[in-house]
């Protein structure tokens, strides 16, 4: 492979530290600034396995090790690790490549002259737009009862070996592990030593609609964040429209607000916290730019209304009348387990003023419970399925899909424990309630970025999603800017097949190119009245797509993947926020 595809390493100031040496998928503690998660046992061998293989490999092609990881043989190589580690694939956690084969066709691409050519017909029509344009340099910036963490527990997957000491171990040679050898990730040998057979899989063209991306303002990243590679703030604007439009392919992005209290004299938010009018202003420029010398491109960005029913109920509606009526955010983002918690149905007023604003989408938040918050209200069951049935005609998005860090996910269970019951309370939701396929949706914040660590976790979290929810109610979500660029959780999911093995014994279905569509962004699309086909042509049109381009000619089209970790990634850090938030009034004190 040659040298230039990497200039970023060669481009680096001589004063800056030296570009580490780290994995593309992040395997060590992991934040939203919900949960705190700590690396396990199991995580370590891991990313020493993967560290030794793609060090070897690289050598084997005459690379710079940190060249290789950073390209799509050293995603390829991670994928397949991940596959070993949990008995997926076969004994070195490679698929075979007839498998493949029969995967890349199901995607609708061919091989050609070492790319990626989208086949005509239904599935080449329904592609999306890769490769979001950059923007960062044109555009001005803006002026859980408590949640203790998980033991760091060695448990790993119920599919991971145990040595004598109780500690995890790699499956031994030739086990299966109970997770398929056609499931997980599809990775064959040809991937981990040839980029051209590699692209072929990340280079896939999807209509990627992101629905949980955020950032905060200026200033408030730096305080309580470890610093960043790059030298900014770890969630300031800038960092995230790097991030999330520059460094991934995703084509439209949601941004959700944070927790809050109203401020009834400005009809926002109050105190210090990240806002509406931020929500908006971000919304604003994102889109400014991305219609440059094209004033009828597509949105590029979404925003969403932050809203605190409970408290202050009038102030509240009036919030999201000014909201809707003013400024056209789309959608109503509430925390249930905030403000000492609420249940939906106890508090469903701003349900009917959603209604008369015809504006009917609830994203709500369920599942991890930040310190402070109410771990009762942040289980779906005892409110979803009521007001779901309650207002048929409104959608609602639960965020996370109940996902719970201290909770391992596995086959589905009927009578999930309301405490920490992981996905299957929202899956018991919509089956005692008859909802599959109807107004509830499962959005995949975090529990994407944390079960694909583990493919035979992450087969039964999507089996279960798409058998319970059906195919059309789970939408894309990555948490960026908390999880940094989110490329290589597009690039894991592009990868990701259910096993035959998993589907005959779980009654999943097969994970085909079709479903991996709708859930990457055609279902969120018509929620939020995005038009995929549109929102496409016109960003390969756009100035913005020609200075990504740009931006992939001088520093190289893989530099997301140099060094890629989350913005909270200590204990300390994660008890700051909680202290920041307090001092906000945010949550409870």
């Amino acid at each position: 492979m040659a040298k230039s595809k990497f200039r970023w390493l060669k481009r680096r100031s001589k004063a800056a530290p030296e570009a580490p040496y780290e994995t593309p998928v992040w395997l060590g503690n992991m934040s939203n600034g919900e949960f705190f998660k700590p690396a396990t046992e199991r995580d370590r061998k891991v990313r020493e396995l993967i560290l030794q293989k793609c060090d070897d490999f690289a050598r084997k092609k005459g690379m710079d090790r940190r060249e290789f990881m950073a390209s799509s043989m050293g995603m390829a190589t991670t994928l397949s690790v991940l596959n070993f580690a949990s008995g997926c694939g076969g004994k070195d956690g490679m698929v075979g490549t007839d498998a493949v084969e029969k995967f890349m066709k199901d995607a609708g691409t061919t091989p050609y002259d070492g790319g990626v050519r989208p086949m005509t017909g239904a599935a080449g029509r329904m592609s999306g737009a890769s490769g979001s344009p950059g923007m960062a340099s044109m555009m001005s910036t803006a002026s859980g009862s408590a949640g203790m963490p998980a033991a760091a527990s060695s448990a790993g997957s119920p599919s991971m070996m145990m040595d004598p000491a109780g500690r995890p171990a790699m499956p031994a040679a030739g086990s299966s592990g109970g997770g398929g050898s056609d499931g997980g990730f599809m990775i064959d040998k040809n991937m981990c030593m040839d980029a051209e057979h590699a692209d072929m899989l990340f280079k896939r063209d999807y209509f990627i609609l992101d629905f949980q991306t955020h950032h905060t303002n200026e200033g408030s990243g730096g305080p309580v964040f470890d610093d960043c590679m790059d030298g900014l703030e770890c969630t300031s604007p800038d960092t995230y429209v790097r991030k999330i439009f520059e460094m991934s392919d995703t084509t439209v992005a949601v941004l959700s607000g944070l927790p809050a209290m109203i401020d009834a004299q400005t009809n926002d938010l109050s105190g210090f916290a990240f806002k509406n009018e931020d929500m908006r202003n971000s919304r604003d420029r994102v889109n400014k730019a991305a219609r440059m010398l094209n004033p009828m491109a597509g949105e590029r960005m979404v925003a969403h209304c932050q809203i605190s029913p409970k408290a202050n109920p009038e102030a509240n509606a009036r919030m999201m009348m000014e909201n809707k009526q003013k400024y056209d955010t789309r959608g109503w983002k509430c925390y249930p387990p905030t403000e000492g918690g609420w249940f939906l149905h106890e508090n469903d007023g701003f349900i009917k003023t959603a209604i008369e604003l015809n504006e009917p989408l609830v994203c709500l938040h369920k599942g991890f419970p930040f310190q402070g918050w109410s771990r009762v209200h942040a289980n779906p069951m005892p409110d979803v399925g009521v007001v779901a049935m309650r207002y048929p005609t409104v959608n609602f998005v639960v965020y996370h899909s109940a996902y719970d860090s201290a909770h391992t996910e596995g086959p589905y269970v009927a009578d999930p424990n309301p405490d920490n019951g992981g996905t299957d309370r929202l899956w018991k939701v919509v089956t005692d309630n008859q909802l599959a396929g109807k107004n509830v949706y499962a959005e995949m914040g975090s529990a994407w970025a944390m079960s694909m660590k583990d493919p035979v976790v992450a087969q039964h979290y999507i089996g279960k999603a798409i058998k319970y929810m059906t195919e059309d109610r789970v939408v894309w979500g990555s948490e960026c800017v908390w999880f940094g660029s989110p490329q290589n959780q597009i690039e894991a999911m592009k990868a990701f097949k259910i096993s035959t093995e998993f589907q005959d014994m779980y009654g999943y279905g097969d994970y085909t190119d079709a479903v991996r569509r709708k859930v990457f962004g055609l279902n969120g699309a018509s929620l939020y009245r995005v038009d995929p086909n549109a929102c496409r042509y016109d960003i390969k049109l756009s100035q913005l797509a020609a200075h990504r381009q740009r931006l992939d000619e001088v520093w190289g089209p893989r530099r997301h993947a140099l060094y890629n970790p989350p913005a909270i990634r200590t204990w300390r850090d994660y008890i700051k926020l909680g202290q920041e938030r307090k001092r906000r009034g945010e949550i409870d004190a």
